[in-house]
């Protein structure tokens, strides 16, 4: 329900003003900054790490613990493949900006063109965290034995759903109304999988 109050307003450009507030007027912090980026670059890493739990319950036979894991996918599926292209929110003129600029894979006209047909509603990389972060506390909790290192991994978890939005917004990879909209999709997405999950 909060996903769909928010994309409202967002159509109707309640937010444009307060994310273009935010956007411009962000202190430039160094350290900020690179924590922000390390926050961002961990998607892939996470990404991968999936892949390796879900190999590891398919050669368990876990065959229903493989399909959940594979069904977390969704928090990417859904707003990169379904909703951004129908949204058709642009990202921060930065993010564009920083593309131009790149040095990295964005220095070839193949990446460079995908990367500035980017819309950024909503943040993918949040409602992923939410996801994937949010089904590896239940994970542990269910298979890590160990009380102090099973706190240790959440606490982890846990705050890597909670620096994912303000780190978007930090390197200006989104607008503020993307990353709320994000944690709305992701919490959503979340309760579907687990309640599927512990109904089984």
């Amino acid at each position: 329900m909060g996903f769909f109050l928010i994309t409202v307003l967002v159509t109707r450009g309640v937010f444009l003003q307060i994310d273009r507030y935010i956007d411009q007027n962000l202190p430039y912090v160094a350290w900020l900054y690179y924590i922000a980026k390390a926050v961002d670059y961990l998607y892939l890493p996470v990404v991968v790490i999936m892949f390796v739990l879900i190999w590891h319950f398919w050669q368990k036979k876990q065959k229903f613990e493989t399909f959940m894991l594979f069904l977390t996918f969704a928090a990417f599926v859904i707003p990169e493949l379904i909703i951004k292209p129908v949204s058709q929110v642009p990202c921060p003129p930065s993010f564009y900006a920083g593309v131009l600029a790149s040095k990295g894979l964005f220095q070839y006209p193949l990446f460079q063109k995908i990367a500035l047909l980017e819309t950024c509603y909503p943040s993918t990389h949040t409602t992923s965290y939410v996801v994937f972060f949010g089904y590896f506390i239940y994970l542990s909790l269910r298979y890590i034995k160990k009380l102090m290192l099973r706190r240790l991994i959440i606490a982890i978890f846990i705050m890597m759903i909670v620096l994912v939005g303000p780190a978007m917004v930090y390197v200006h990879g989104h607008w503020l109304s993307d990353v709320i909209a994000g944690y709305f999709l992701g919490f959503a997405l979340l309760n579907f999988v687990l309640w599927l999950r512990i109904k089984a």
